[in-house]
């Protein structure tokens, strides 16, 4: 598992060298005493939890506490750092320097976005012509194929289930925008700093996941991502690329 590392919130805490990951449910069931204080803030709440807010403030409440609530708030996103291997490996892909990353595939259905090909097509239509870099794990593959296959697939460049993590974080970073659906790339298209539009669906709100630290263009569907409608995904995209995206916003459908 790839470490994130926490980055100065206050000035008491200083690149604290602490693996601050985004799972963290054996660590409140173990640990539901030192979560109170997180409870109070309302980072937790029901069988979901904010769990970037949750990792910053159980790190400073270790650290004595001396960060202020709104500068946590303000701070708190995933951040990771790479080997200078990994940069050297991207760089040697010679990606353009503007493009749009899509993270395709997922492990739960609700949560998988399967209308892609149909994104592509309506940003081409659109005339968005910026080149389109696709990732994703080896449960990417079958989108990654549709996409290919489908009309209007111009300009995509596939890098689905050819890179160790540490190298998609260097392909985000070096991104201009990044569409997905909520799960890992999402995360660390964040960790990296690069502008999202994200998907979430049912009960997984955005606000569980996003922080005021991140830029992100948010859809949340009450059913499944891929109830948002391609048309809303590509506006989106094509609107984050003429303007940059400033903090969070967050449609509901």
């Amino acid at each position: 598992m790839s470490e994130f590392v926490c980055h100065d919130i206050s000035q008491n805490i200083r690149e604290a060298d602490v693996p601050i990951g985004v799972q963290f449910p054996r660590a409140v069931i173990e640990h539901i005493a030192v979560a109170a204080d997180a409870f109070v803030r309302q980072v937790i709440q029901g069988p979901e939890f904010q769990r970037t807010l949750f990792g910053y403030f159980r790190l400073d409440q270790l650290l004595g506490g001396g960060a202020e609530e709104a500068a946590i708030r303000a701070t708190a996103r995933p951040s990771m750092t790479v080997s200078d291997a990994a940069r050297a490996a991207v760089a040697a892909l010679g990606l353009p320097n503007r493009f749009v990353a899509l993270a395709v595939g997922g492990v739960r259905g609700f949560r998988t976005y399967a209308r892609w090909p149909a994104v592509v097509a309506a940003l081409r239509e659109t005339g968005v012509e910026e080149p389109i870099v696709l990732l994703g794990a080896a449960n990417g593959r079958a989108a990654r194929d549709a996409i290919l296959a489908s009309p209007g697939s111009t300009n995509v460049i596939d890098r689905v289930d050819r890179h160790p993590l540490p190298e998609v974080f260097e392909i985000l970073r070096r991104g201009t925008l990044a569409a997905c659906a909520d799960g890992g790339l999402l995360h660390v298209a964040h960790a990296a700093g690069t502008a999202t539009v994200s998907l979430f669906a049912e009960r997984i709100e955005p606000e569980y996941r996003l922080t005021p630290a991140n830029r992100s263009l948010a859809f949340y569907s009450a059913t499944e991502v891929s109830d948002i409608a391609p048309a809303h995904v590509a506006e989106a995209i094509a609107g984050a690329l003429r303007e940059p995206v400033v903090g969070v916003s967050v449609t509901r459908l």
